[in-house]
C-alpha cells in the first residue's frame, strides 16, 4: 500500500465562505496630506467574508491602542495596501466603511491562498 501524505494539523484554515460583497478604494492623496482621498476604485463588487472581531493592538510609543474591529477575507488581489478603504456592500454590515490597518497574506504549503485585511472603524 502506498504511503499517502498526512493532513497538516492546525496550519490550514477551513474553507472561506464568500457571502458578502465589498468595494475597495485606494487613498490618492499625496504623501504627507492630512486628509485622505479615497476616490481611486481598485475593486468593486468583490466577494469577501466579513467578520467582526474584538482584539488586535497597535503600539504607539509606550501606548497600546486597540485597532482591529473587522477582518475581511478575500482572494489574492494585487494593489491592496494599508492606504485603502473597504466599503461593505452586502450582509449585516452593509453601508459601513472600514479602513485597512494590516494586510495579512495567508499561505498553505508556501503558496498564497487569500488575503486577510485587518480593518478598523477609524483612520
Amino acid at each position: 500500500m502506498a504511503d499517502l501524505p498526512k493532513q497538516e494539523s492546525g496550519t490550514v484554515r477551513g474553507t472561506v465562505s464568500y457571502r458578502d460583497a465589498v468595494a475597495i478604494r485606494e487613498d490618492s492623496a499625496p504623501g504627507g496630506a492630512s486628509q485622505p482621498k479615497y476616490d481611486r476604485l481598485l475593486y468593486s463588487d468583490l466577494l469577501a467574508e466579513v467578520l467582526q472581531v474584538s482584539g488586535g493592538e497597535f503600539v504607539r510609543g509606550k501606548q497600546v491602542e486597540a485597532r482591529t474591529n473587522f477582518v475581511v477575507s478575500i482572494d489574492i488581489m494585487p494593489g491592496i495596501n494599508e492606504r485603502c478603504e473597504v466599503e461593505i456592500l452586502t450582509g449585516p454590515y452593509a453601508g459601513r466603511k472600514v479602513y485597512v490597518g494590516r494586510v495579512h497574506h495567508e499561505t498553505a504549503r508556501s503558496r498564497p491562498v487569500n488575503l486577510q485585511l485587518h480593518c478598523s472603524d477609524r483612520r
